[in-house]
């Protein structure tokens, strides 16, 4: 018997609806618009349109396929694998030749602890896992700053904040259009179009189309 949608939801809450047909969902499951019975109890679960048994079936791009590795099983597109031993990297499969450091860039594997990437290119980590990029440049984000592709030396410590191409202090200081000014109450004052302007009734005073920028 077909119901309306609402009904099957809010009339019969051990039903379900599988396109616009009310089943029992302890009896049944709704794969892609079709109806298939649970052949495998709580274990049944979808395929395409076909149900599987999870319990020692993997789903792989539409086609079930046996639990080689047990509950290490995992697809790579239509493949399976180890993941216990190899990772999945664009669709190819890889051994796992760092352990649990092996990372993966496009179809290839590195050394997570040695390397990292970014912007595309492979950096050495010279400064352990303080590493980071600056452009083309690694340095320590713990004691520096990256701004505007310029490594700077973090002078206020954990208060050091970019301004364009300075480090400023943000505790006494705010950055405006990468100009410095002294701090100044954002309840009262906005950075608009690079000024520190004045609001009006909650409102920054701006030229029409002058665009408002918080920082």
């Amino acid at each position: 018997m077909n119901y309306p949608l609402a009904v099957c939801l809010l009339r019969y809450p051990t039903q379900g609806c599988c396109s616009g047909t009310a089943y029992n969902r302890n009896s049944f499951v709704c794969c892609r618009g079709q109806l298939r019975y649970k052949s495998y109890g709580s274990n049944t679960y979808c395929c395409g349109t076909s149900v599987y048994n999870y319990a020692t079936y993997v789903c792989c791009g539409g086609v079930a396929r046996y639990k080689s590795y047990g509950s290490s099983t995992a697809c790579c597109g239509t493949s399976r694998y180890d993941y216990s031993t190899r990772v999945c990297c664009g669709g190819r499969i890889r051994y796992k030749s760092y352990g649990s450091y092996t990372r993966c860039y496009g179809t290839s594997i590195y050394d997570y602890r040695r390397y990292f990437y970014c912007g595309g290119l492979r950096f050495y980590r010279t400064y352990g896992w303080n590493s980071s990029c600056c452009g083309t440049r690694v340095y320590n984000y713990r004691t520096h700053r990256c701004c505007n592709q310029m490594i700077l030396y973090k002078s206020y410590g954990s208060y050091s904040s970019c301004c364009g191409s300075s480090v400023i202090n943000y505790i006494y200081y705010s950055c405006c259009g990468y100009s410095t000014y002294y701090r100044y109450r954002r309840s009262t004052h906005r950075c608009c179009g690079g000024y520190i302007r004045d609001r009006v009734l909650g409102r920054p005073r701006v030229a029409v189309g002058l665009p408002c920028i918080i920082k």
